[in-house]
C-alpha cells in the first residue's frame, strides 16, 4: 500500500471514528499530500515534529496577514519590528498549543505506529 493510499484510508478511518478533520488531517497536511510530500499525520508524529512543522506555518501565514494589513492600513510594516516578535512569539505558542492537542488525541485512540498502521489489514487481504 503506498502512502497517498494509506492517508486515504486514514481520513476515512479518522472521519468514520468521529475523529475531526481538523485533527487528523489539517489543511496543511491535506496541501502536504495532495503535492505528494510524505507527511505522516499529526497523530502518528512525534511532537517536536508537528511543533516544528506548525510553528513554521503559523508564522508563515501570520505574518502574512500582517503584512497584508499593513499595506491595506498604510503603514510600513518593516518599521515595526516588535510587531514580528510578537507574531512570532503567537506563531510558537499556538504551535504549541496545538501540538499538545495531538499528542492527546492521539493517546486517546492508541494508535499504533505509522509504519505499521494497517499492514495487519492488507496482510489478512
Amino acid at each position: 500500500m503506498n502512502f497517498a493510499q494509506k492517508a486515504k484510508h486514514y481520513t476515512q478511518e479518522m472521519e468514520y471514528l468521529g475523529i475531526s478533520k481538523d485533527i487528523a488531517a489539517p489543511l496543511l497536511y491535506r496541501i502536504l499530500w495532495a503535492l505528494h510530500v510524505e507527511e505522516i499525520p499529526p497523530l502518528f508524529a512525534a511532537r517536536n515534529r508537528v511543533f516544528g512543522i506548525l510553528s513554521f506555518y503559523y508564522l508563515s501565514l501570520l505574518t502574512t496577514a500582517y503584512a497584508a494589513i499593513s499595506m491595506v492600513v498604510g503603514f510600513k510594516a518593516l518599521d515595526y519590528w516588535n510587531i514580528y516578535l510578537l507574531v512570532g512569539l503567537l506563531s510558537v505558542l499556538l504551535a504549541f498549543l496545538k501540538s499538545i492537542r495531538y499528542e492527546q488525541e492521539a493517546d486517546a485512540l492508541e494508535l499504533p505506529d505509522w509504519d505499521v498502521y494497517l499492514s495487519n489489514r492488507t496482510e489478512q487481504q
